[in-house]
């Protein structure tokens, strides 16, 4: 953008763009649900105090590995977690999902409450998250362990989730609990330890207060080993976390990530990689178009799903991204801005549902999260994101570069690049 970027300022602004900054030893951006799936699992039967689990949905029936684990715990989600518990004599699990609209019930596990809370060990604790305007819906993604890990990103512990890199089309393993095959699946999260896993904490016990009006006291965090399937892309990184929460009374709202993502594009030197599952913002779009009409703004590039899934959604969102992606072509007079959707392979139609909300810009700021570029996850749903600036630390640029050229490599399918892939396959 033009101007000085040293007179700018910093992106990461505590109380505006950001809630928080700390440190983490380790961090890590986890990419599809079989890398990030297996790494939970790996952390989750460390646990000793505390596991906080925030989802938009959480399914008891589904396994997070396919294939056994072989630690020795049930394979089904609930049962896995009320084994953790009858195991682990000073955990307590705690798991929040949003108290959904109806229109979603038949996506959705009948009586989760019966299942998460009377089929299981007294100290998993299931609840129902209400705490919200009319309309609005509780969309964080978020897995914190004894307060030493965590795990946040766009992956609910639901349904229709779990895939590999690859997403070939006839993955016999892609099915749910009733056996039904669905479609690849594409996502990202991003783990951490250290003081940012511990400030996840908080806002968990926080959400847990505000929807429970129960207060949990925060312990001084137990040791959690790293998962061993994860090698780290950072090391001694500050990250930011930023969120969006609707006004509630007593609680005003917050839009911090919607000033993060618009502060982030402004301020593009000379890429901007965008995956997101709803690409419909008008402020975003205003942002982009902005970027797209300078003589030497920017290249944008936007990766989503070639269609909206189910009816609704392609008759609303579908209808708002085109409308946007037209506005967005329009203004680039300089043939800047492409958006792309992932074909599986030349002989089959199938094309990749994007489900991932990651914003990387040059190879200076990564974020990755809950938060999709519409006005309500930047405005109404309650949203979780994490970010890193590279500050000129040459090794978070290349950190950032590297998770950028593994989400190319992925879509490109370009062998070459995915071998540096964070996740180590199992048995490598």
């Amino acid at each position: 953008m033009d101007g000085d970027a040293e007179t700018r300022p910093p992106l990461l602004q505590p109380g505006s763009t950001c809630w928080r900054i700390e440190t983490a030893g380790l961090a890590a951006c986890l990419i599809d649900a079989q890398c990030c799936f297996r790494a939970m699992r790996e952390a989750l039967c460390q646990a000793r105090r505390s596991v906080f689990l925030l989802g938009w949905d959480i399914d008891s029936r589904m396994t997070l590995t396919p294939e056994d684990s072989g630690d020795g715990f049930p394979q089904p989600l609930g049962e896995f977690f009320d084994a953790l518990a009858h195991a682990r004599p000073d955990l307590n699990i705690y798991l929040l999902s949003w108290d959904y609209a109806m229109l979603f019930a038949m996506e959705r596990e009948w009586l989760p409450e019966y299942r998460l809370n009377q089929r299981t060990h007294r100290r998993v604790h299931f609840r129902l998250d209400s705490a919200h305007p009319l309309g609005a819906s509780h969309h964080q993604k978020v897995l914190v362990i004894d307060d030493a890990l965590a795990f946040v990103g766009g992956l609910d512990l639901t349904r229709c989730r779990w895939d590999t890199t690859e997403h070939a089309v006839h993955d016999d393993r892609r099915r749910d609990a009733a056996g039904k095959r669905y479609a690849p699946f594409h996502d990202v999260h991003f783990l951490v330890d250290g003081n940012a896993a511990c400030a996840l904490g908080e806002l968990a016990r926080e959400r847990w207060r505000r929807c429970t009006g129960e207060t949990l006291a925060q312990a001084q965090p137990h040791p959690v080993a790293w998962p061993p399937s994860v090698t780290p892309d950072f090391r001694d990184v500050p990250v930011a976390i930023a969120r969006t929460e609707p006004e509630f009374p007593p609680y005003p709202a917050v839009n911090e990530i919607q000033r993060l993502l618009q502060s982030a594009i402004l301020g593009a030197r000379d890429s901007v990689f965008i995956e997101n599952q709803y690409f419909t913002s008008k402020l975003i779009g205003d942002a982009i178009a902005t970027r797209l009409q300078e003589s030497n703004g920017p290249e944008i590039v936007v990766i989503a799903a070639r269609e909206q899934c189910g009816w609704l959604e392609q008759n609303t969102m579908g209808v708002l991204r085109s409308r946007l992606d037209l506005r967005l072509r329009a203004a680039d007079s300089g043939g800047r801005y492409r958006t792309y959707c992932p074909q599986l392979c030349e002989e089959s139609s199938v094309c990749l549902n994007v489900h991932s909300k990651v914003l990387i810009v040059d190879d200076t700021f990564l974020t990755i999260g809950s938060a999709n570029l519409s006005n309500r996850s930047l405005f109404l749903d309650t949203e979780c994101n994490v970010a890193i600036v590279a500050d000129g630390d040459r090794a978070i640029q290349e950190g950032i570069r590297a998770i950028r050229d593994r989400l190319l490599a992925e879509h490109l399918d370009t062998p070459l690049l995915l071998s540096g892939s964070t996740c180590r396959e199992a048995g490598a």
